[in-house]
């Protein structure tokens, strides 16, 4: 039978903030994102339910946040809320996220966001509208702005074989 996991057990999360409706857990259920009143999203580590800690902060949105979602990989969030935009953050390493994406299309907030479980498509939903999001393997957003993305996961830029990981077919030249 299974054991029971009790309330003593269990270190419970703080934020600065009030945490917000609906936190969710990565796939491999190490991780959970929470929403806070700032319009930030924390990161917290969670594989020891007994020393749970914050890892990072999600802070790109700009009003409340309405929803979180995990990719099925696990190396992707996606934030949303009131500012009517979608924000896709690569948590590959979750205590130095980087966002990668912002989506926006809807006129009203963003109240929800899903990813397919083959993590191709995320949905987006506002009062207005349904909006499909094709994110294949997600080069286009490295290729719209290659040097703002370098910049961010390099601390710096990339080196050639970065570039070359990265940003794919794109010519190197240096950044930042």
């Amino acid at each position: 039978h299974a054991e029971q996991l009790r309330y003593a057990d269990v270190d419970p999360l703080g934020t600065t903030g009030t945490v917000g409706a609906n936190p969710v857990f990565s796939p491999n259920g190490r991780l959970i994102a929470s929403n806070s009143n700032d319009s930030s999203a924390i990161l917290w580590d969670v594989s020891n339910p007994a020393q749970t800690r914050q890892l990072s902060t999600l802070a790109d949105n700009t009003a409340q946040l309405n929803t979180i979602a995990f990719h099925p990989k696990g190396n992707l969030v996606a934030t949303a809320g009131d500012d009517r935009t979608t924000i896709l953050w690569d948590v590959e390493n979750p205590s130095q996220p980087v966002d990668v994406a912002i989506l926006t299309g809807p006129s009203t907030e963003v109240t929800d966001a899903v990813f397919s479980q083959d993590g191709h498509w995320l949905v987006t939903a506002s009062d207005d509208s349904i909006m499909v999001w094709n994110l294949g393997e997600l080069p286009a957003t490295v290729a719209a702005d290659p040097i703002r993305t370098a910049c961010r996961v390099a601390d710096g830029g990339f080196d050639q074989l970065q570039w070359n990981d990265y940003a794919g077919t794109i010519p190197y030249r240096p950044s930042c």
